[in-house]
């Protein structure tokens, strides 16, 4: 084999392999762009789909309350919403805060006399892109934000955008 044949077949290496850089590159770019419209598509579903999703959350929560021990009083849903992508899956999720407040029933109030306990519990929806609907997913962590939900479980998701109540008026 003589030094052009060389010369041939490294050129052409060198050929396939920057074309399946530079296609490999592309199909990068156009799949981020893909998530970013996403992201911002789902933005808006949420803000349409929110009071669905909280009376899922109450709904589900009134299931799962023991009326002989607590009362549901109130609850109250925080407007800064965390979103985040799962790692491995890369799902899109909502945390979502709120702060509820119960009560001890009349039969109760021995143990306590007008306690009323209020409780910061953050609420996880997730995307189901196939429908366009935020899910409930029955994930329920209480007594953490949603900022230190993602904070313990940054292996397995990362922030993506956070929602604050200065920017609801803006995803017309």
């Amino acid at each position: 084999m003589g030094f052009s044949e060389i010369l041939t077949i490294t050129f052409l290496i060198t050929c396939t392999a920057t074309l399946l850089g530079h296609t490999y590159y592309l199909w990068k770019l156009a799949h981020l762009k893909n998530q970013s419209i996403t992201l911002r598509y789902a933005k808006k579903l949420f803000k349409i789909q929110r009071e669905l999703a909280e009376a899922r959350f109450i709904t589900h929560a009134m299931q799962h309350l023991d009326p002989s021990m607590w009362l549901w009083e109130e609850s109250e849903f925080g407007q800064e919403v965390l979103f985040a992508r799962n790692k491995r899956d890369r799902c899109l999720y909502a945390y979502m805060p709120v702060t509820v407040e119960m009560n001890r029933p009349i039969r109760h109030s021995h143990l306590s006399k007008n306690l009323l306990f209020l409780r910061q519990v953050t609420v996880v929806l997730q995307f189901a892109e196939e429908v366009e609907l935020w899910q409930l997913t029955h994930r329920v962590l209480f007594n953490q934000s949603p900022s230190d939900v993602l904070q313990q479980k940054s292996r397995e998701f990362h922030l993506v955008s956070s929602l604050a109540e200065q920017d609801w008026e803006f995803l017309e």
